[in-house]
């Protein structure tokens, strides 16, 4: 087995809110009021409507909210179209590091299931933390553009393990999980040379 992938499967598994600092805990709050106050910005732009129009015409027996709506979708919809709002306006977070990005994109993955599942706060908000140290720790490990990527894979990555930490998945399928991320997931960096 990869040694990343049981590095980052051990971790996500093992990661606890009792674990958190209280700072920490503080931050991820602000994080997600930031978060969300992104999306409702971003409620009307055409690309927001267009993405809550294709999710409203799904259905699942484990549906998941539309952020600032009453419906649902299925929870990899809800995350899609959530994820939408969340990063049009361009005004989340960023993290400023040798590979960058802004982990703030993979929150409505971790909300398209804490929704439906009816997890608590406390679930939620570690799985935010184990987000957003997936995401800091290869970003400041891996310079993504070098290697012909773009930093959307930290996220992928990060919201696989998120998405995973709200499932109670185990370590096996924590493992399963990343991998299936990762594979179809690969954002190649666009060509910017002459």
């Amino acid at each position: 087995m990869d040694r990343t992938l049981e590095l980052l499967s051990t971790y996500a598994c093992g990661l606890t809110y009792e674990a958190l600092p209280a700072e920490v805990v503080h931050q991820i709050k602000r994080t997600l009021i930031d978060t969300l106050g992104c999306a409702m910005g971003a409620f009307h732009a055409e690309p927001s409507r267009i993405a809550r129009g294709l999710a409203e015409s799904v259905t699942s027996r484990l549906p998941a909210r539309l952020l600032g709506t009453r419906h649902t979708s299925s929870p990899d919809m809800a995350g899609f179209a959530n994820g939408v709002m969340v990063r049009y306006l361009d005004c989340n977070d960023s993290y400023f590091s040798p590979g960058g990005g802004h982990p703030s994109d993979m929150i409505p993955a971790a909300l398209a299931l804490a929704d439906p599942l009816g997890c608590d706060g406390r679930t939620m908000i570690t799985a935010i933390v184990l987000a957003y140290e997936v995401f800091s720790r290869l970003s400041d490990q891996v310079v993504a553009g070098e290697l012909g990527w773009d930093q959307g894979i930290f996220s992928v990555i990060g919201a696989a393990c998120a998405a995973g930490k709200v499932l109670g998945l185990s370590q096996a399928q924590m493992r399963h999980a990343i991998s299936l991320a990762v594979v179809p997931n690969l954002p190649l960096g666009g060509y910017t040379g002459g």
